[in-house]
């Protein structure tokens, strides 16, 4: 949450993704991702 706050405050966007380790990712969580890359590509 503190790292999340500070880019917030300087203006850098920023995504929470929590997943086990070791289980592969869900489409959810890769489509995620994916609609926040695609925020950071515009």
């Amino acid at each position: 949450p503190l790292l999340r706050e500070t880019l917030t405050e300087k203006g850098l966007p920023s995504t929470v993704v929590e997943v086990d380790v070791g289980e592969p990712l869900s489409g959810r969580v890769t489509g995620r991702i994916s609609a926040f890359l695609e925020m950071l590509r515009q």
